[in-house]
């Protein structure tokens, strides 16, 4: 009884769609007016270009970028090269005392599960969308961020004091050196992001966050 209102919803938007597409399940997407023609969505296996899905997999988390000899000195890059901490769990699944404790705390799907899931999302987003650009990538990032979560609170039980100790600090730092990269990522314009929509607005929040220095 509790799931009738969610079946008599779902009909009468399958009978809406009908009426105005000529298919239930046309939601409208099919006639967005975007980079991409989304009428061709529909054939997805003629999609499939595994060359491209390589590179743009390649690019998505392993892309370095180019260098960059001015203030804010970074740029948008692959996943892995934004935010070096997200690798942790790559590094880690080749330490068989890890991963002896991860199957200890039954953790062994799940963690699979996380390290899996990026690839497959990132493919679809390939598959579907004219390019990669860092709004694909905050796709993943929660998740790769929940495995270097599981990654570093896993090691850290394994460990003596004194190592403790010492992850607690790597792991500060690092956090630091990521919040100060964020802000300096903020300045970079791109992909309709504030910067590029506000480019003269950069240079006031550029001399808040360096105290006046530049």
């Amino acid at each position: 009884l509790a799931v009738l209102p969610y079946v008599v919803i779902g009909v009468m938007l399958m009978i809406y769609n009908y009426l105005r597409f000529e298919s239930p399940f046309e939601f409208g997407q099919t006639y967005q007016l975007t980079m991409e023609d989304q009428s061709q969505y529909n054939n997805l296996l003629e999609r499939i270009d595994y060359a491209k899905l390589i590179d743009g997999l390649q690019l998505n988390f392993f892309d370095s970028g180019s260098s960059v000899n001015r203030f804010p000195f970074v740029g948008m890059k692959g996943i892995y090269f934004n935010f070096p901490i997200l690798f942790l769990p790559i590094l880690f699944i080749f330490n068989a005392r890890f991963r002896k404790e991860i199957k200890n705390k039954n953790l062994n799907g799940f963690y699979l599960v996380l390290m899996v899931l990026p690839i497959i999302v990132t493919t679809i987003d390939l598959i579907f969308s004219p390019g990669i650009s860092e709004r694909y990538m905050l796709d993943v990032y929660y998740l790769l961020a929940i495995a270097t979560f599981i990654t570093v609170a896993t090691w850290n039980s394994i460990l003596d004091t004194n190592e403790r100790k010492k992850l607690a600090i790597f792991i500060n730092v690092f956090a630091i050196i990521m919040i100060v990269k964020c802000a300096l990522l903020f300045c970079v314009p791109y992909d309709y992001n504030y910067a590029q929509y506000y480019p003269e607005r950069i240079p006031n929040f550029i001399e808040k966050i360096t105290f006046g220095i530049l």
